[in-house]
């Protein structure tokens, strides 16, 4: 299977964009502006990178199953399929969750270190309200089992990418995520707001964003493998039409999510209608990408944009710690300026090396010892076969 450098890039920009948010939401948030033009919503949407990387494993992670659907290719093995995701995930969570318990006992804030019965939580990613789970001890570990959850049910939903069961993948879509968001915001509707927003976005309420990543790798395979859709194709690779697009979509999506974030979190159209406009406009994107797109492909799969999509996942899983050390330190706690740009140098200049670090160090070792114990497996198999 062809790899994607142009996706890769955009993971590290959707990294970036999460990392660009929570350092304005803590820096105490202001209004950016050119002129009269308001460019809040660009940093107060920042959030929505978490969506990015949902569409993009659904694309990415649905693509072997639906090459396997139209003959192209041998169907991922539910076992070594989970292994490998579970090598890609855990290794570089436990180290931070170490770490952070390490550096806290050390630095005298105990408090801070999750209780016995929290800890096991943690250890099993656990992270949904009480009394089944547990509030995460670094803010943005509550997509991971999200993410996870995605891993568990894909072998069994890529049954839906087979010919002729493709409308029930979009009924599928069409159905669950309304349902569960609207079981979630009712029935929590007196929940502290963190408690309600990790219930609502649990698989159920996020499966529009790794579904529509699907159909995108559905759409793909039928466009490469069979040449079909070829009114799709001429719209989705035709200059800049489907970028152009997309960005305007996009854009009034987070102008339209900025003025009205009070009513997202409510039994409200925009709580049911804006992140499947959003994922719809990051599948096209991805779609285009993936039919070789060049004239954008070259931004995304430049080296440095690459690389930080490479490092991502300790991007992701750092910087909110970061930014904690950060406001406790006086020339930032006791700031008598904006802190927001410094902060966020502040803040890049150590989460990416600490990323890189988890990269080499932890994360890529860990993935070719998978592979290779994989390769030695099948190897073994066959002989003995």
């Amino acid at each position: 299977m062809r790899d994607f450098p142009e996706l890769t890039g955009l993971r590290g920009l959707a990294a970036l964009w999460v990392l660009i948010y929570h350092t304005w939401v803590v820096a105490t948030p202001r209004i950016i502006s050119i002129g009269s033009i308001d460019l809040t919503p660009f940093f107060s949407c920042g959030w929505a990178g978490v969506q990015i990387f949902f569409v993009l494993s659904g694309f990415l992670l649905g693509l072997p199953y639906a090459l396997a659907h139209a003959g192209k290719g041998r169907r991922p093995e539910a076992i070594p399929f989970l292994t490998r995701r579970l090598a890609r995930v855990f290794p570089a969570y436990y180290l931070q969750l170490g770490l952070l318990i390490l550096i806290y006992f050390c630095s005298g804030k105990a408090e801070l270190i999750p209780s016995p019965d929290s800890l096991w939580l943690h250890m099993l990613m656990l992270f949904t309200p009480p009394p089944v789970g547990t509030q995460p001890l670094v803010g943005v570990w509550w997509t991971l089992p999200v993410e996870l959850s995605f891993y568990l049910v894909l072998p069994a939903l890529s049954a839906l990418l087979a010919p002729g069961k493709i409308r029930y993948l979009c009924l599928l879509l069409i159905m669950i995520m309304p349902a569960w968001r609207h079981f979630a915001v009712i029935t929590m509707a007196n929940a502290p707001m963190n408690e309600k927003v990790t219930m609502a976005v649990q698989l159920p309420g996020a499966i529009d964003s790794f579904g529509m990543g699907l159909l995108a790798a559905w759409m793909h395979v039928e466009i490469v493998t069979k040449q079909r859709f070829a009114g799709v194709r001429r719209f989705v690779t035709a200059r800049q039409i489907p970028i152009l697009a997309s960005a305007i979509v996009l854009i009034a999506l987070l102008y339209w999510q900025h003025y009205n974030y009070k009513k997202y979190w409510t039994d409200s159209f925009i709580f049911y209608g804006w992140t499947p406009l959003l994922n719809l406009s990051v599948a096209t994107i991805i779609l285009r990408t993936s039919l070789g797109d060049k004239k954008h492909g070259h931004i995304l799969a430049a080296r440095p944009v690459v690389y930080l999509g490479t490092i991502s996942y300790g991007v992701y899983l750092w910087h909110f710690p970061v930014i904690d050390l950060l406001m406790e330190q006086p020339l930032f706690r006791e700031a008598i300026f904006y802190r927001f740009p410094w902060l966020l140098i502040a803040t890049l200049a150590i989460t990416i090396p600490i990323a890189a670090c988890s990269w080499e160090w932890v994360e890529k070792r860990i993935i070719l010892y998978s592979r290779r114990s994989q390769r030695v497996n099948n190897n073994s198999s066959k002989a003995a076969t």
